[in-house]
């Protein structure tokens, strides 16, 4: 079905066009019918039209402002316009407008017909090409959606030393990612709304997978901008960073001053709050289980590593500091 809006001011000429076409047998619905653009701009708005036949002399707003008015914010409708035999060639600059179509007056109702009948073909077109863009765009959703979680669980992988390294590696090479630094360290971010559950209903597991979601886009654009590392999904509630230190000065520093914008950020958009924990840095990828492995604890307890240099922060504020070699605290003891 076709949705067809008539324009014009004279309601003689409405009414003749109204009654003169057969608009069930050509699949057309003529949807509404005004007398000045202002009354057709504002019918737009709210009625889903394809073709706008339309008079150029009106008061209020013209043909020729109406197709200006089209063109810039519903540039899928179709125009077409009728002109008197004085109005032809003032009618003719609408073609910046994208009008597809000029009839001259008096319009017998076998030229609006076969008018109509070809504007037909052009809005099926312009269908088409939409409905396969729309396609391509799922797809390329699609696609980044699965890249996404293969380089998280690659990542993953590599970070919890559950594959071969070198295998991790070549496989993150092969998506463009270099896992090449003087040195790396991982920081894992837990959503402390979920972080004491240890079994979520289906409607809290993917309310958690899509603030797990915002969380891991607000912390790769940081950490993209800041050419620091890598992020990465863990689970329904967890973000990890795989920080690369390829430049030494002062990047010990600015890596808990990412993490800390990164809650921050998460907290201005979203709302929640966010742990995190910071491991040590090593030297190389392999090394990097055995300093992750206390990242994975539930975030309601504490650990200072003193050795290890493993911190824990709670709602951007680091927890108490201890020499002792190794101090387990219960955060909701604070």
């Amino acid at each position: 079905m076709y949705r067809i809006l008539l324009v014009d001011d004279e309601i003689l000429v409405r009414d003749a066009i109204k009654e003169n076409i057969d608009w069930k047998s050509m699949d057309c619905e003529l949807v509404g019918d005004c007398e000045n653009g202002k009354e057709a701009a504002e019918f737009v708005k709210e009625h889903p039209v394809d073709i706008v036949l339309t008079d150029i002399l009106m008061p209020y707003m013209d043909g020729m402002e109406l197709s200006n008015f089209l063109h810039d914010n519903y540039p899928e409708i179709v125009i077409v316009i009728f002109s008197g035999f004085g109005e032809f060639e003032y009618a003719k600059k609408a073609i910046q407008y994208g009008v597809s179509e000029y009839l001259l007056k008096p319009v017998t109702a076998m030229e609006l017909t076969g008018v109509i009948e070809k504007m037909k073909k052009k809005v099926e077109q312009q269908r088409l090409e939409k409905s396969k863009m729309d396609a391509l765009t799922q797809n390329s959703e699609e696609y980044r959606k699965n890249k996404q979680i293969i380089r998280s669980k690659n990542i993953e992988a590599l970070v919890n030393c559950t594959t071969d390294v070198n295998a991790s590696i070549e496989r993150l090479a092969e998506m463009g990612i270099d896992i090449s630094a003087a040195s790396y360290r991982v920081a894992i971010f837990d959503i402390d709304l979920y972080s004491g559950m240890y079994q979520l209903d289906t409607e809290k597991r993917q309310e958690s997978a899509l603030m797990a979601f915002v969380l891991f886009n607000i912390s790769d654009e940081i950490v993209t901008r800041e050419e620091a590392g890598i992020a990465y999904q863990e689970g329904n509630n967890r973000v990890g960073i795989l920080f690369q230190e390829k430049w030494s000065r002062n990047f010990t520093s600015r890596t808990k001053e990412i993490c800390h914008e990164i809650q921050e950020k998460t907290k201005e958009v979203m709302g929640f709050d966010v742990s995190m924990g910071i491991g040590k840095w090593v030297k190389k990828p392999e090394e990097l289980t055995s300093h992750t492995i206390w990242l994975h604890r539930p975030f309601s307890i504490a650990i200072f590593l003193v050795e290890t240099f493993l911190l824990i922060w709670k709602n951007s504020t680091p927890f108490r500091k201890s020499r002792s070699k190794m101090i387990w605290q219960n955060s909701k003891k604070q």
